[in-house]
């Protein structure tokens, strides 16, 4: 039962480490959007 809790664990981290990693790679992508709204209005 505790590799089972430690494995569960281990994927949690990973998730929230990856959903992280792609917050981070979108944010340019973000500000390139509001940007071109700025720029359209």
């Amino acid at each position: 039962m505790e590799r089972a809790a430690d494995a569960a664990e281990t994927v949690a981290t990973l998730a929230e480490l990856g959903v992280l990693f792609l917050r981070v790679l979108t944010l340019p992508f973000r500000a390139l959007a509001a940007l071109l709204r700025m720029i359209a209005d």
